[in-house]
Order: structure tokens, then C-alpha cells, then sequence
């Protein structure tokens, strides 16, 4: 049983039907409020369903209520009606009807916690049903003693128990005649399955309840495991929703992250377990192959991992293909080459000069002109083997104190042709590698791994030929490297806002391979 007193100062409110359970209930929390300081309220709902049999259960409740000082709130809806217009069960209808008028009052600031009078019974019920259903662990675990402000304080009380203590306190109830009504599903566990199994096996309601708990600390660990799999890159265009899944072979895992992800993004229904083994089996097909989820929801299969996407802005084929043809985003107004500040869509680009370094030629080292090595030791791109270099910026080469990300590149200004414009990539650019080799740019993307959604938006320095000089923040071309001669050494920095920057992961991702 619940520890009561840490619910002092509270407003403890009851679901009451006026069978035995309920009123064992509401006697059980009558008897303990004073004593633990919260106070008490009881909540009927009136569900249509059993014409007079069911106005005279309000009735009762009303009385008893009242005779105990119990302050009472009443619901009524025609339950058969919702279950025919929304096409679902009565048994589902009636539910949602309840939990509705629950939150309701929670939602008001009416109670601060509803406690219903579910026991042992009802979870080996429910166990029971859902096994039968095809449940996963997740599913079988059953019910909890707590649920955010919902609260099942008999979850561990066997029905028997419940009927000793009505006796004992001579507990006034009503019988709900259609709970002996085998017509509905779990009225045939509870009155011919479960009685059956006792028979045979002695305890397998316990048995299963027992099962429920194991499952639940079974299912959160896998759950914590599968963290391990999920994370968040910055959108990279309107619809990305930034979630991503680590590639995995352990289906347990990655579906409960999968789950947790959707579940992130307001997926709280619709999905079958055949959605989750659908983006499970992405990790097999092309690169760019996606699966519609429910609600909108699109995972699509990049490089090295899942990612989600809001429906029309997914950047991939469905799951038979994928799409490899060059972007032709036509996004962002082209910029003439020159010293200067300047957009290409989202992205601004800087030019200006590098006076400050004196190029080693062929090797592509840089030193300051006080002779100390350049701080960062490294390359942009780690993979660029000379002529581009990462200018550290107060301590970090990715994101300053202003909050931008930038990445900067260095070439020889006068290596670059008079009408090369800066713009985003059209279908025939080609690109000749810093470490020499020319290719097609969408096939460099493909080889680099830069995800299909960035490359429509990444900005390109370009002659009226296609042929690609600098891809913004990711490498130059062999014809603009820094060489011995090198009069005019620019700085080519890349920066996005950190609220919109969708190319920090990207790169990073890119980077070894060249």
C-alpha cells in the first residue's frame, strides 16, 4: 500500500462506479485523509450505456456521498453513440470518456490526483489480454501503482481481499450487472479464462502480475540502453526535425529508441510493431530510402544512421529506391567572387585576406609570422592535405562566443576566375578534388557522405563552366591551393547562426574521408 502522508496538503479525488471495488476504495481514503492530511472528493461517470440500471448507480453514489461528506463530481455521455460515430468499441469508448472527464478535473485544478480501484485481478486481466493480443515486452508489462497523477492504490490487493474488507466494514455496494455480461472481452477473462487457469494452475493470476513487474524493470533498462542510440543534430532544412538513430543490429534496442523518438515527436498512437521493424529494416536498403510513419512522421535511411522527418520535406525516395540525382535547388541569389560579407540562402560567406601566414608551398603547413605553428594543428575537414586550414577562434574552430558556427577555408584569391560566383550546386557541376581526381559534385557528396537534404543549400564557389572551385566549409579545388607563388591568400569563412546551423554534424561526418 501507498504511503498516504506524502499526499498531505493534496486534493485526492476517487473514481467511483458504486461497485465493491470502488467503495472499498473510497472508504479505504475516507478513512486515512484526516489522518494524512489531503483532502477528499469522489468522481462518477454515467456512461449511457445501462439506461435505469446506470441512473440508479448515480443515484446511489450521489447518497452515499453525501451521507460521508464526500463532495462529488458527475459526468454523463452517450457512450454507444461515440463508439458508433468513431468507429471504435464500446468498451474503448466508455474508457475514453472516463479518462477524459479524469483530466478534466485535474486540468481545472479540481483535484491534484485521481485514484482508481484497479487490483491484482484486473491487472492479471490486463497481462493476460494483452499477451493474448501479441503484446510486446513493453506492452505486457502491465499497470503501474502510479501514472503521473493517476493512482491505483489496490494494484497489489487480490479480489478476495477487496471483498473481506467490505464485509469487515460493512461497505454498502451495488452490482454492476454487466460486468457478468461474457459478451465483452474482459468480462470472459475475468469470468471464464482466469478462473479456469487458477484450476489448473494454482497462483497464475499472481503469477502473472509477478510477470508484469519483471517485465517493467526488463523493459526500462532496455529502454535506458537504447539512449545510446538516439541523438539531435541542428535541422538541416524546414521538416527535419533534427532526430536521428544510430545504425544497430540489436532490434530491441533500436526499436525502443525508434518508440522514444516518435513518441518525441507526438506519435502516441496508430503505430504497430510493423512500423517499428519497417525502419528497422532501413538499416538494409539505399541510402535516401524512408518509411511513412503515422502522423506525418518520415524515417529516412542517411549514411550512417535514421533520421525523421516532417511529411514533404523528407529529402528521399520511399524505401524501394533512392535518390541520387543532382539537386537543382536553384535557392539563394548568386554572388560574384570578391573581398566582402555576403548570403547564399541561409549560409554567410566572408572573404577577406590572410596576410598574416606565410604558405610553405606543397606541403600546405601555415605558420604565423611570430614563427609559432598555427594553433589547431589541424586541417578543415581533417582530410585536406594543404592550402586549407581551420582558423581557431577563441579557443574553439566550430562555434565562437557571438554563438555562430563557422568553418573557414584558405585558397589563392587570384587561382579563382573572374566570373566564379558563389551559389548552390546545379545539375552537371563538376569538382576536382584537392588531392587531385575529378568527379561529378553530387557523386563527391555521395562519396563524402554529405546527407542529400544539405547539399541543395550548401553553397558552391563556381565558374559559368560548372566547374566547382571551393564547396563552402568542406575542401578546395587542386587549381585554387596555396602554392610558393601565392601573392593573394584568402579566407573563405562559412558561418550559420547556431539556432539555424545545419552543417556543424555534417561536415564532421565528412571529415577522415578525403
Amino acid at each position: 500500500m501507498m504511503d498516504w502522508r506524502e499526499f498531505s496538503g493534496k486534493r485526492m479525488c476517487a473514481a467511483v462506479s458504486g461497485g465493491i471495488d470502488s467503495m472499498s476504495l473510497l472508504h479505504m481514503l475516507k478513512s486515512r485523509a484526516g489522518e494524512c492530511g489531503f483532502s477528499l472528493s469522489a468522481v462518477h461517470c454515467e456512461h449511457g450505456i445501462r439506461g435505469k440500471d446506470s441512473l440508479e448507480d448515480a443515484r446511489f453514489v450521489g447518497e452515499i456521498c453525501r451521507d460521508w461528506g464526500i463532495p462529488l463530481f458527475f459526468f454523463s455521455a452517450d457512450c454507444p453513440a461515440e463508439a458508433a460515430r468513431e468507429g471504435m468499441s464500446l468498451e474503448t469508448a466508455a474508457r475514453n470518456f472516463r479518462y477524459r472527464s479524469f483530466q478534466s478535473l485535474l486540468d481545472a485544478g479540481k483535484a491534484d490526483f485521481i485514484a482508481t480501484a484497479h487490483h491484482l485481478g484486473d491487472e492479471a486481466e490486463t497481462v493476460l489480454f494483452r499477451l493474448c493480443r501479441g503484446a510486446s515486452l513493453t506492452g505486457a508489462k502491465g499497470m503501474t501503482e502510479r501514472r503521473g497523477r493517476y493512482l491505483r492504490p489496490l494494484l497489489g490487493v487480490s479480489r478476495e481481499e477487496i471483498r473481506a474488507y467490505a464485509a469487515e466494514n460493512k461497505i454498502p455496494f451495488r452490482e454492476d450487472r454487466s460486468n457478468y455480461d461474457a459478451a465483452f472481452t474482459r468480462n470472459k477473462l475475468r469470468l471464464e479464462i482466469l478462473p479456469r487457469l487458477e484450476e489448473a494452475i494454482p497462483g497464475a493470476a499472481a503469477n502473472l502480475c509477478g510477470f508484469a513487474r519483471l517485465a517493467a524493470e526488463d523493459d526500462a533498462l532496455l529502454y535506458a540502453l537504447s539512449e545510446e542510440l538516439r541523438f539531435r543534430v541542428p535541422p538541416m532544412t524546414e521538416g527535419d526535425t533534427g532526430l536521428r538513430l544510430r545504425f544497430s543490429e540489436k532490434a530491441p534496442l533500436f526499436r525502443r529508441a525508434c518508440l522514444s523518438s516518435l513518441k518525441e515527436l507526438g506519435v502516441e498512437k496508430d503505430y504497430t510493431s510493423r512500423h517499428l521493424d519497417s525502419v528497422f529494416s532501413l538499416q538494409s536498403l539505399q541510402t535516401g530510402s524512408r518509411i511513412s510513419l503515422p502522423d506525418g512522421i518520415v524515417a529516412v535511411r542517411s549514411y550512417d544512421c535514421v533520421a525523421f522527418f516532417r511529411a514533404g520535406n523528407c529529402g528521399g525516395k520511399g524505401a524501394q529506391g533512392s535518390d541520387e540525382k543532382a539537386s537543382d535547388s536553384g535557392k539563394g541569389e548568386a554572388q560574384i567572387f570578391r573581398e566582402g560579407c555576403f548570403r547564399v540562402g541561409r549560409y554567410e560567406i566572408t572573404v577577406s585576406p590572410a596576410p598574416d601566414c606565410e604558405w610553405l608551398g606543397q606541403i600546405g603547413k601555415a605558420e604565423r609570422k611570430s614563427g609559432k605553428a598555427d594553433e589547431t594543428g589541424q586541417n578543415v575537414g581533417k582530410g585536406n592535405s594543404a592550402g586549407a586550414r581551420a582558423e581557431k577562434q577563441n579557443g574553439s574552430d566550430s562555434v565562437n562566443p557571438g554563438g555562430e558556427f563557422c568553418r573557414t577555408l584558405l585558397l589563392d584569391g587570384d587561382a579563382v576566375p573572374g566570373n566564379a560566383v558563389f551559389r548552390t550546386c546545379r545539375p552537371g557541376d563538376r569538382f576536382e578534388k584537392f588531392g587531385g581526381g575529378k568527379k561529378s559534385l553530387n557523386r563527391y557528396y555521395i562519396d563524402k557522405k554529405i546527407p542529400q537534404a544539405l547539399r541543395a543549400e550548401l553553397p558552391v564557389l563556381a565558374d559559368e563552366e560548372g566547374r566547382i572551385y571551393l564547396i563552402c566549409g568542406v575542401e578546395i579545388s587542386a587549381g585554387v591551393r596555396i602554392t610558393d607563388g601565392t601573392v593573394r591568400p584568402l579566407k573563405i569563412t562559412l558561418r550559420k547562426t547556431l539556432e539555424e546551423k545545419s552543417y556543424e554534424r555534417s561536415c564532421d561526418e565528412s571529415d577522415g574521408n578525403q
